[in-house]
């Protein structure tokens, strides 16, 4: 079930989905359309909702569930959903149209990772098997795969200087290369991480571990700069005060359309 509140607290819609939400949501550019993922399997699993009386406007089947939140492309026209049965599915962001559908691979055992899209057209995502991917998404094309450790549910994160931030089923916090997959470095954060990076202005990355603590990280050297010890798995993604956040510059062609 989603459901839309008003400033005060009252309901102002609510809408029977079909199946269990557990991830994010993504807000179309002009306010007009939420976009959702479901856990369904059999019945429509993709959908763009009104914001204001939340009539659906258009759904989709994907041939998986939908753990992962949807992402849209820079110009707004693109939404993305990655899927448990190894796909990434670009649909028109107004119709829900099928524009193309890219499959990582029967091996990668589905996505369950909320993709990243940089200032180049990449998007970036874990899958479930631990690998980390590149995508051409325009394209359709692969453009590097890195094989990490253990089940994969985190997301990344990238930063303005060509890196990116994960954590890995493994119980790895690590830094790569955008532009290649190189490791920059790894910090050991206990067990699983599900947990997904966050970074700060100040040069730092924070990241939960299911062993327990919350780590900030300097992003250059990948050393501890503190650590938390809670008292429970914390699967949850960090989040930072708007006066700290990190703010990813996607240049002075943003507005640029993402032909596909």
């Amino acid at each position: 079930m989603m459901y839309a509140f008003t400033p005060d607290g009252a309901v102002k819609w609510s809408r029977d989905l079909g199946g269990e939400i557990w991830i994010g949501l993504a807000i179309g550019h002009d306010g007009r359309l939420v976009y959702v993922g479901v856990l369904a399997e059999t019945n429509f699993n993709a959908f763009a909702l009104d914001t204001q009386t939340g009539t659906p406007a258009w759904s989709f089947k994907a041939a998986g569930p939908i753990w992962a939140a949807p992402v849209l492309s820079r110009d707004g026209r693109y939404v993305y959903f990655s899927s448990r049965d190894s796909h990434i599915y670009t649909l028109r962001a107004d119709s829900g149209s099928l524009v193309r559908k890219f499959d990582v691979g029967e091996d990668h055992d589905g996505i369950d990772s909320t993709p990243v899209i940089n200032k180049d057209g990449t998007l970036f995502v874990a899958t479930v098997g631990g690998s980390v991917l590149a995508v051409d998404i325009r394209r359709g094309k692969l453009k590097w795969e890195k094989v990490l450790g253990g089940e994969m549910q985190s997301s990344p994160a990238l930063d303005n200087d060509g890196f990116l931030y994960i954590g890995s089923g493994d119980g790895q916090l690590l830094k790569l290369k955008q532009k290649d997959g190189a490791i920059v470095w790894k910090f050991p954060a206990g067990e699983e991480v599900w947990s997904s990076p966050r970074l700060d202005k100040h040069g730092r990355v924070y990241i939960g571990s299911i062993s327990g603590p919350v780590f900030c990280v300097d992003r250059e050297t990948g050393r501890v700069v503190w650590t938390y010890e809670t008292k429970g798995p914390v699967v949850a993604t960090p989040r930072i005060t708007a006066e700290h956040q990190y703010v990813y510059d996607y240049g002075q062609d943003a507005k640029t359309k993402d032909e596909l």
